[in-house]
């Protein structure tokens, strides 16, 4: 008997070497095939998913032979899969374009606070990327990866997995759909084939990215044409001082403020105040600040979301109607909102760095008082933008606001976000809201030495996650979504000289109070706060309206695009 040829040794280590190396490039796809929330509860989906990444991972090797097609994948693949396997552990999904977006709108310094922070693993991450690379250099040949006969079952295989895969999307849609027509439940069937498609990485970092910049180009093309757009507005020509100030928080939610009724006094100064009205059931139209801003600062609704691109904000408007303004900041400025403050009369970037020592959201009151004691105008509308309550917390206040404790570390990273730290997450983040509330009322306190008709708005631009409810999520922007990611803090204090001149006004913002409100009602309540007479200006949006109509719910949209509604009951 013949016995058949032994593989030589070289043979033996090229084929360990090629399973090393696929074993990296597939590891983020097998680590979503783990936790990814719309694969976890079905086999069949799981074994469909892995099959369709596989054939897809291979598809370079039918043009390209081994060395060269593994240096391709570590450079277009292995590089990206830190941010594939970050989305799915803070997200349990894979990359969307609203989390590329955030990662793109990351600054230098705050990419580099996280990096420090994670110094061993980055370590661990770039000695794997060292290892990969040195595989593919050190000991592969560059002979065909795959056979011709494999070359061949995967040509034959692509488009038998592309009819499948419609057909079977096509049996899904139709039986939901059942109502729908030809054309429609096809054209439904090829949108979710491409959106799982979509969720494959790398290509849903790529496709993700194209999303984006797509989006930039139309932004800025938008942004060109509104030079002329005029929202009608008269200039108020008498003669009456008033100042108003809008605070922007930052990831605050309201379930953590003892205004509105939580157990731990995290807003005794606010709690303290005669002329603070507090909405509880505030919900933000959106989890990523990126998104939720524009819709705050403009007519922009979940329903027309462009139009904060096609319309000048609610800052212009104030121009229009002869008020002097300013925009006082310690957030990076993204496109949005660089596009206004360079409209400002006056404006305060803060350069230094959320994490430089003695830099609190204080610092922007300060500036606040300068503004107000140098500017000749007698009509102010100011926008503050507060880091508030963003991770990490515990850099957010100075050491004597360290009140609920055990809390983090000053120097505490990225590597405590864990579950088993969930005590010491919530007490920093408590003692960031504790701060806010200090922060806001030194902003009453000038407002009040003022004298005249003044009015404070603070609302957040989304909330935050904490372990709640024994849940997974944590921070925000995620794909599911949560309340506690929504629903955000929204309060109002107004002088007394502007209770006087306004009872109405303060009349319908208490007896609203208690109802449901969405961010989109910011807008157009600015405005009727200060009694500026437009024909933009939609009374049932303005809770300083008897006309105010409370939605039965309202639209919330999640990092994955998913839409959402919120109830007081909820």
């Amino acid at each position: 008997m013949s016995s058949r040829p032994q593989p030589s040794k070289g043979k033996i280590i090229q084929a360990l070497v090629v399973a090393l190396l696929f074993a990296f490039l597939l590891a983020p796809n097998i680590y979503a095939v783990c936790v990814a929330t719309d694969l976890t509860y079905s086999i069949f989906k799981q074994a469909g998913y892995f099959f369709v990444v596989v054939l897809c991972l291979l598809l370079p090797a039918l043009i390209f032979k081994r060395k060269v097609y593994f240096l391709l994948e570590g450079i277009f693949t292995l590089l990206l899969a830190p941010i594939e396997t970050a989305s799915l552990y803070l997200n349990r999904m894979p990359v969307s374009p609203l989390f590329m977006r955030v990662i793109t709108n990351t600054n230098i310094r705050e990419a580099s606070e996280l990096l420090v922070s994670s110094i061993p693993l980055v370590i661990a991450i770039i000695s794997l990327w060292a290892l990969y690379f040195f595989l593919v250099f050190r000991l592969l040949d560059n002979t065909w990866l795959l056979s011709r006969r494999v070359r061949h079952v995967i040509c034959c295989a692509i488009p038998i997995a592309l009819v499948s895969g419609m057909a079977f999307s096509y049996h899904t849609q139709k039986t939901t759909n059942s109502d729908r027509g030809l054309k429609s439940v096809v054209r439904l069937s090829a949108q979710t084939l491409t959106m799982k498609f979509n969720k494959i990485f790398p290509y849903d970092i790529y496709i993700s990215l194209h999303n984006i910049s797509a989006e930039r180009r139309e932004i800025r093309r938008q942004s060109e044409q509104i030079g002329n757009f005029s929202f009608g507005i008269e200039q108020k020509n008498d003669s009456v001082p008033e100042v108003y100030v809008l605070v922007i928080g930052e990831a605050a939610r309201a379930a953590n403020f003892s205004l509105n009724g939580y157990a731990r006094k995290t807003s005794p100064l606010l709690d303290a105040e005669e002329n603070v009205v507090s909405f509880a059931c505030a919900f933000s139209s959106a989890n990523v600040t990126e998104v939720s801003v524009p819709m705050m600062l403009t007519r922009a609704t979940n329903d027309n979301p462009k139009s904060a691109y096609c319309e000048k904000s609610v800052v212009e408007a104030f121009q229009e109607a002869g008020f002097s303004t300013a925009w006082l900041t310690s957030k990076t400025p993204f496109a949005f909102t660089s596009r206004i403050i360079e409209t400002t009369d006056s404006r305060f970037v803060n350069s230094r760095g959320t994490d430089a020592a003695d830099n609190y959201d204080m610092l922007l009151t300060d500036k606040l008082h300068t503004v107000l004691d140098t500017t000749i105008a007698k009509k102010l509308f100011i926008v503050i933008h507060h880091t508030g309550s963003h991770f990490k917390y515990s850099q957010r206040y100075p050491d004597e606001f360290e009140v609920f404790r055990p809390a983090l570390g000053k120097d505490a990273g990225y590597n405590t976000i864990t579950k088993n730290n969930r005590e010491i997450l919530v007490n920093a983040y408590d003692n960031s809201i504790l701060y806010t509330d200090w922060c806001l009322s030194h902003i009453i306190e000038l407002l009040r030495a003022r004298h005249c008709p003044a009015a404070l708005v603070y609302m957040s631009d989304h909330g935050e996650n904490l372990y709640d409810d024994g849940s997974d999520l944590v921070l925000h922007c995620t794909y599911s979504g949560s309340r506690y990611e929504f629903n955000v803090p929204f309060v109002v204090w107004y002088s007394d000289e502007y209770g006087r001149q306004e009872p109405q006004k303060t009349k319908e913002l208490h007896l609203n109070s208690t109802k449901l409100v969405s961010s989109d009602a910011l807008f157009h309540s600015l405005l009727d706060m200060a009694s500026i007479p437009t024909p933009c200006l939609d009374s049932s949006l303005s809770v300083f309206e008897t006309a105010y109509i409370e939605p039965d719910s309202v639209s919330c949209i999640t990092a994955l695009g998913k839409r959402i509604f919120f109830g007081r009951d909820d």
